[in-house]
């Protein structure tokens, strides 16, 4: 185990070796990196389900129409022209 987390009690330390052990994870440190990346992204999806959430609540949000679907189609597809050009210079270089 790394030397920075001897100040983990006892049953952590071992559950950590366990989890390196097993080959799912590089190194203790790999393994808490993961833990917090994990934590991070739970954290965000909270924040932003939150935005959303008092965002509708906020506003008056009405339903979608076709006009709406359309604009999207339309939007969708400039942007899938855009994206192809892109790849095609990306890969002519």
């Amino acid at each position: 185990m790394d030397n920075t987390l001897t100040a983990l009690p006892e049953p952590i330390r071992k559950y950590i070796d366990e989890q390196v052990a097993s080959g799912a994870n590089v190194s203790a440190i790999d393994y808490i990196c993961r833990l917090v990346r994990d934590e991070q992204r739970r954290a965000a999806k909270d924040t932003l389900k939150a935005k959303v959430r008092d965002t509708l609540q906020e506003n008056d949000v009405s339903e979608m129409t076709a006009e709406d679907w359309a604009e999207i189609r339309r939007e969708a597809r400039i942007l899938a022209k855009e994206l192809t050009i892109w790849k095609m210079n990306l890969t002519s270089t």
